[in-house]
């Protein structure tokens, strides 16, 4: 059995360099190709072990998490409770307190109570 060659090709020997660099170059991509699949499986086994330790801290903090969950609510809640206070206490109670002081100077001869007196030495 003979093979046709076609003329405008021509014909390739075992013994051309250019085969024998083409076999060099398969050799060294297969060798490259044997570390690379080595060296991702050396990152897919640290990958897991840090997996591992990830869902390991995870389920060690949820119970904090939670109770900063629960934390946060009470916070919002004495922020909550700190605010209507203030507001008591500056549209209400001083507003009040001050009223009731104005009657007390005029209806007593233009005097302040005494321990009115002591609190405004104190704050002095």
């Amino acid at each position: 059995m003979t093979t046709r060659t076609r003329p405008d090709i021509p014909e390739r020997r075992s013994d051309d360099r250019r085969v024998t660099q083409l076999a060099a170059d398969v050799i060294f991509l297969r060798e490259e190709v044997g570390d690379l699949k080595t060296r991702v499986g050396g990152v897919e086994q640290a990958l897991a072990a840090n997996t591992t330790l990830t869902e390991g801290i995870a389920r060690d903090t949820t119970f904090l998490r939670e109770l900063m969950a629960e934390g946060r609510g009470a916070i919002n809640f004495l922020c909550r409770l700190a605010a209507a206070w203030r507001f008591l206490v500056r549209y209400m109670l001083l507003p009040l307190l001050g009223s009731v002081l104005l009657i007390y100077y005029f209806t007593h001869g233009y005097q302040f109570p005494e321990w009115f007196k002591g609190l405004a030495e104190w704050v002095k």
